[in-house]
């Protein structure tokens, strides 16, 4: 996944990378960990950067987002799964508005 960070752009990770992963805990994990920076989404890191174990940098670079789908076995949607998409959406605008 290329990394672009304000008017940045990279095809993988910047520099020498001796550590590679796909999941995001993991990367939060390792940087937690003193092992490396990792471009991870704010509200994945939200508890760790209250608790120091990570400082943010470039934090005046903005990211790129991707969108997000919900995908349904049938075009039924019930309550429940309505209710689930709210939740989701409303936790990502919050978490979202916290980084503007």
């Amino acid at each position: 996944m290329p990394w672009v960070v304000g008017g940045h752009r990279w095809n993988d990770a910047p520099g020498s990378c001796t550590i590679s992963a796909n999941s995001v805990a993991l990367l939060r994990t390792l940087a937690e960990e003193g092992h490396g920076v990792a471009l991870l989404p704010q509200h994945l890191v939200r508890v760790s950067l209250q608790a120091s174990k990570l400082v943010p940098v470039l934090e005046a670079e903005k990211t790129i987002s991707w969108p997000l789908y919900a995908i349904t076995a049938s075009r039924l949607i019930t309550k429940g799964l309505r209710l689930l998409i709210a939740h989701v959406k409303n936790e990502l605008r919050t978490s979202h508005s916290e980084v503007l």
